[in-house]
């Protein structure tokens, strides 16, 4: 099966929930594509590497990067309890 298509992507909007999952290593690209997933995220280093196709070859690729935690994120104005506690 070939990797979805961006043109496959539109189409399938409001018929297909795709599979999405962050993967980290080759290992772990290989283990989702065996296991279905047809989205990776993957580190932006991995997308130009060839053996990602090696191991992962029906899976559309695209870079991304983690984001921290919520609970270390900051807010310039406070969110959720900390703000109910400022106003209190």
């Amino acid at each position: 099966m070939a990797p979805p298509t961006v043109k496959d992507l539109l189409d399938a909007r409001g018929k297909h929930q795709f599979a999405m999952l962050r993967v980290e290593t080759l290992e772990e690209a290989e283990a989702a594509a065996k296991a279905g997933v047809e989205l990776l995220s993957v580190p932006p280093s991995m997308v130009m590497d060839r053996r990602l196709r090696d191991v992962a070859p029906p899976g559309a690729a695209a870079p991304g990067r983690l984001r921290p935690p919520r609970s270390s994120r900051t807010s310039p104005t406070g969110s959720g309890p900390e703000r109910l506690r400022r106003t209190a």
